[in-house]
Parts: C-alpha cells; structure tokens; sequence
C-alpha cells in the first residue's frame, strides 16, 4: 500500500517549486540577457533627466506590483478553503474605502510632480540656438524648422533597381 505524502511535505514541495520559478524568472538565460528591453541612456542632460525619471516611475511600479501580488498570493494561500476558512462577508467599510483611494492619489502625485518637471524642461527653447520640430510617421520623418521656412520629408526606404 503507498504511503501518502504528508500536508506539510506537500507544502515544502509547492514552495520549492515557486523558489524554483522564483529563480528561472530573475535569473534569465544568458542569450536573454544581451538583449537590451529598456530606453538607451541618453546624451544630453534633458535625455539623461528623462531616463531617470522612466527608472523612477519603472521602480515604483514594479513596488507596487511586488507588494500587491505578494498580499495577494499570501492571501489565496493562507485563507484557502480547504483550511477551513469562510470568506468574510461585509462592505461599506469607508475608512479602507477612503485608504484605497487615498494611496493611489499620492503615488500620483509623487510621479507627477518630477514629471512636470521634466516636461518644463524638455520644452523650454529659451536657450536653443535652433529649433526643430521631427515628427514621426510610419516609414518617414517629417523635419520642420522652426522660424525658418524649411520643412521636409526624410523617407525611409531604399531606392528600388
């Protein structure tokens, strides 16, 4: 007759399989590591400022990502019903109601404000010896100088023999 596996060994078998996952998902093999997912460091002090703030608003995310799924597989693993829980009835609770408004709101505007900045920055010309405006349109750019009568098209495409 087979023995059956006991709930903890059960247990410890699961969470040596989620370290195991856990690993393979932060440590990537090394051809994906040569590849480059994120914005290029830039050049000019308005580039690099933009940079920062895009790791910035990256690192706060990926916080609020760790902490919300963290609560969440926490919250499906120890309240599971074949514990024995029952799932709590209730609702209208404003105090948790005003909390899970609130935090949004100040994350908000703790990614707005440097952001704004950024923005004044990256559009103030006072200093500029020339301006231009590039658009980018599918398979062209669009160059229009400003206070100049210059604008054109540059077309990406290779002349056809």
């Amino acid at each position: 007759m087979p023995m059956m596996a006991s709930p903890r060994c059960k247990e410890r078998a699961m969470f040596r399989r989620l370290h195991l996952l856990c690993l393979a998902l932060v440590l990537p093999p090394a051809p994906l590591r040569a590849l480059e997912f994120n914005m290029p460091v830039g050049v000019t002090d308005t580039s690099q400022s933009i940079f920062n703030l895009h790791m910035a608003i990256f690192y706060i995310c990926l916080a609020i990502a760790v902490v919300v799924f963290g609560v969440m597989l926490w919250s499906i693993y120890h309240h599971r019903k074949s514990k024995g829980h029952e799932a709590a009835q209730f609702h209208g609770n404003i105090l948790v109601e005003v909390i899970w408004t609130t935090i949004p709101f100040l994350i908000l505007i703790a990614i707005a404000i440097p952001s704004t900045i950024t923005l004044k920055d990256l559009y103030d010309t006072t200093e500029s010896d020339i301006d231009i405006q590039v658009t980018g349109h599918q398979w062209k750019w669009h160059y229009k100088y400003i206070g100049e009568d210059v604008d054109f098209f540059s077309v990406l495409a290779t002349p056809r023999e």
